[in-house]
């Protein structure tokens, strides 16, 4: 075999290394794609379930967010305080959640899930007031996203008290914010 063949032969060989080793890469990138996807999907869904569950555990707090969904300034400094903390971490993990958007879309179902919640509580009476209270706290992208959504009312989904039974204000409840007694 000449030392022409031999190159020729080592160019070959070559190639196959090469043709090898991006088809093993184009392998692991899918894979670390897929790994990446899935982990973010778990991570969105974990941190929504943390949030909520808060109110799972803690009975005042959920009386006190549901009468500020229907009555922002109905509540006390101290009770708009502690509503203001749950959604401040909805608005927080929604934040986190959209930067995730970029690198990977295929997010986009999972994201305007979280974010269609979060615009049924900026939907409600007072967490419309909340919101025009504390937008400049936020990421300003996602208050402008959340604005031009907004703006779009055909696009929103229903405010939380308008379809959810359980966020609207009973009799009790009316008391309650009619003598400010939301112990």
């Amino acid at each position: 075999m000449t030392i022409a063949e031999l190159g020729a032969l080592g160019e070959f060989l070559g190639l196959f290394v090469i043709m090898a080793t991006l088809i093993y890469l184009a392998v692991q990138t899918n894979q670390a794609k897929r790994i990446a996807l899935a982990e973010a999907r778990r991570n969105i869904g974990n941190d929504f379930i943390s949030i909520w569950g808060i109110l799972g555990r803690d009975e005042r707090l959920t009386r006190l967010v549901r009468l500020a969904v229907n009555d922002w300034d109905a509540l006390g400094k101290n009770e708009q305080m502690l509503v203001h903390a749950f959604f401040v971490n909805l608005l927080a993990h929604l934040d986190a959640a959209l930067n995730q958007e970029e690198t990977l879309p295929e997010l986009k179902r999972d994201l305007t899930a979280w974010e269609d919640n979060v615009l049924g509580l900026l939907t409600s009476p007072g967490g419309a007031v909340w919101f025009e209270n504390t937008s400049y706290l936020y990421n300003p992208l996602m208050v402008e996203h959340l604005r031009k959504r907004l703006a779009a009312p055909e696009s929103l989904p229903p405010s939380w008290n308008s379809t959810m039974a359980w966020w609207q204000v009973d009799e009790v409840d009316q008391r309650a914010l009619s003598t400010g007694d939301h112990a």
